[in-house]
This record gives structure tokens, sequence and C-alpha cells, in this order.
């Protein structure tokens, strides 16, 4: 149930996310977040529990009933009024539930772990607590056999603690980190191993529709240029199916003046641009980072002018008699190459080991292209999500 209803809220969370990055919303963010927390403070106010800070009423949830003191929480375990509790704490899942879908899109975020703990917990209570409603009515028989001799066998607090370990792994994917998490929470070593189960079986049943999680699918919708190693692909497709050949922002090693260089840095935004030898022959001698560049033009000499010419190579000679800037010793001469056969596994690869932005790929030596991880980040998302023109596979390594 945690595995499904947390793949229910996943869903609904991106939904809205993609709704609001294309719709007026997320021109108003400051309307978006008053509007919402309006609505939050006047939904959760006609609730005792629900006007509590959410982890005070995650630890209510959690409580045992033998030993609860605090008579706002102790409501929770009357079992005159069973039937009322069940549909309150199904009406606080609900309430939960809905706030935490915009929510966690706003520009004052308010979170979707702890919320959806707050959702699994009055879930698995209900669960508990009708649990262990049915065994004071049947008796220590049956499937409640193991109850003889104890005073109280059924904990609707442990519930809390299974179903809100099951909706967290729904909707963020987590396993080991998420069993750590709710061993620190609770501090409760014996209840390491069915946590642990729930966790597992939530994330089989979350994953039946999609192994994203929500961290993952946010990386996709803000196009956060994140390459995420535990994925295996398997493309038909070459470095030329990627790259970007029109257009190319290059820069010739010899002809530039400072005022063509301030010029081009005005109208780009490159991170970087290579250096060919001619624009004939697009012949690759090195790469120049814009940093670089900016850094050299701002401590230029008094006598240097709009005119003064820049090199980038150093293999003809400088004029004598005329100031010039010499750009070789900052031209990275070795930039990662690629030639555009090369398969696009293999590029995959490269960006992954080297921790690459880009790579340039060349035939022969000149430059035909560049691939950035923005463009391999693309053609990930589209084979994906298709793959009638070729064939991809990704699973999920067990770290």
């Amino acid at each position: 149930v945690g595995g499904l209803v947390g793949t229910l809220l996943l869903k609904l969370m991106v939904k809205y996310a993609h709704y609001r990055s294309n719709s007026s919303i997320a021109r108003h963010p400051i309307r978006e977040a008053a509007v919402v927390s309006f609505i939050s403070a006047s939904v959760t106010y006609l609730s005792t529990f629900l006007r509590m800070d959410t982890t005070d009423l995650l630890a209510a949830l959690y409580s045992d009933c033998k030993y609860e003191t605090n008579k706002t929480v102790d409501q929770l375990c009357v079992e005159s009024n069973a039937s009322d509790i069940i549909v309150f704490l199904l009406l606080c899942a609900l309430i939960k539930f809905a706030l935490t879908i915009p929510g966690t899109n706003t520009i004052v975020p308010g979170g979707h772990m702890v919320p959806a703990m707050c959702v699994g917990a009055c879930i698995g209570r209900v669960f508990g607590f009708s649990f262990s409603l049915l065994q004071e009515r049947v008796g220590d028989v049956g499937f409640f056999a193991e109850c003889a001799g104890h005073d109280q066998c059924i904990t609707p607090g442990v519930y809390a603690i299974i179903g809100s370990a099951a909706m967290l792994s729904a909707v963020s994917r987590m396993t080991v980190s998420l069993v750590v998490i709710i061993f620190e929470l609770t501090d409760g070593i014996d209840y390491i191993m069915p946590t642990t189960i729930c966790i597992l079986v939530a994330k089989w049943v979350s994953d039946a529709f999609g192994r994203d999680g929500i961290y993952d699918e946010l990386i996709v919708l803000h196009d956060y240029p994140y390459l995420n190693n535990k994925m295996d692909f398997v493309f038909n497709e070459t470095a030329a199916d990627v790259m970007r050949s029109r257009d190319l922002c290059v820069l010739n090693a010899a002809g530039n003046t400072l005022a063509s260089l301030n010029a081009l840095l005005a109208t780009t935004e490159y991170s970087g641009y290579p250096i060919v030898k001619s624009m004939d022959t697009m012949q690759l001698i090195g790469y120049v980072s814009r940093a670089n560049l900016e850094t050299v033009l701002s401590q230029k000499s008094a006598e240097i002018t709009d005119d003064s010419p820049c090199f980038f190579t150093s293999d003809r000679p400088f004029p004598r008699n005329t100031a010039y800037l010499d750009f070789n010793p900052w031209l990275d001469q070795s930039p990662i190459q690629i030639v555009e056969t090369t398969p696009l596994n293999r590029v995959i690869d490269t960006f992954r080991a080297l921790r690459l932005r880009y790579v340039l790929v060349v035939r022969n030596g000149a430059l035909v292209g560049i691939t950035t991880k923005r463009d391999i980040l693309r053609r990930i998302h589209t084979f994906r999500g298709s793959s009638k023109t070729a064939g991809v596979f990704s699973s999920t390594k067990h770290s």
C-alpha cells in the first residue's frame, strides 16, 4: 500500500511541477507561495493534530498507547471511538497528501520527506489500529495465535513506522539509507528487519511504475547536467549522431584582435572555444576557456588597444613593433577528443569516468563537432521514453 500511495504522490508532484513550469504560476512565485501557505494554514488549523508541528505529529503517530501520557495523543488510542479514529487518520493522510503536491514546488519549498512520512504513518497506524481491534474481537486464534499470553500483541505505532518508511521509499527510491534514517528516528534496533523488508517491497512495487524517484524526476525537469552512474544504456548510435556540428563557435589561431575577442565574449555565453589552425581546414590545435580569455583581457597592459592582434599559437613570428596578446600559455593544447565513429556507449563512459562537461569530435584531426553533457542527457531521456529508432536498455546497478 505504501508503494502504491507513494508512487501516486510522486507522479502527482512531477505532473504539477511540469504544469507549473509551463503555466503562469512560475512567473508569480511569491503569489503562489502566499496562496499555498494560506490554504495550508486554513485547512490544518481545523484539526488539533494537523496544527501540530510535523515532527511532533510523527512522534504522536509512532507512540505506543500503552505508555502514552499525553492527553492529546491518547485520543488515538480510545477503542470506543475506533471508527472515528480510523476516519480521522485517513482524512489527515488525505490532507497531508494533497498539501504535499504543491508544497514541494514553491519558492519556499515545504519539502517532501517529512510530509510523505506523515502520510505513510497515518495509513500505517490505521492498519495497526484495525489489526489490534480485530485481534481483540476474534481472540488469540488462527492468525493471532502467537498473541496468546501477551498483554498487548499489536502496537499501532510500529505499523506507523513501517508505513512511513514504505511511503518515503516509494517517493525517493531510497533503500539502505532510509533504513538508517528510520533507525535513528526510532532508536529501535528491533524494527530494522521489518523496516528493511517493507522498504524493499515498497520499492519493488514502485519500480513497476518507473525507476526514477523524485530527485531524478526533478533533475530531468530542470535540465540539470547530471549523468547517473547507476544507469546502463545500450545505444546503436555513434558520436556523430549526438554532436552539434552546425554554427560551431571557433577561434582562428591568428587574425584576432582585442576588439573581436571582446565582441565574441559579449555576444556568446559559451564556457570555452575550440582553436583551429584555419577556418578552411578546421584543423584543431587546442581549446581555450572563457575564464582564461576574460582573465588575460582584464590584465592587459596600457599599450594594448582594440586593434592589437591576439595570437593563440607560437608557430608564426610575432610583430616586433606592435603590442600584441599571446594566449598560447593559457591554451589547452590537448583537449579531450573523440572521432565521430566512436560508439555512443563509449562516449557516455568517457563522460562518466573523466567527469567531462564537453568533448570535441574530430575527423582526421579536423574539428567536425562538439558534444556536451547536456547533449548526452537529452538523447538518453529521449530514448528512455521511446526506443523506436534505436535499441536502448537501462537498468539500475546494485550498490
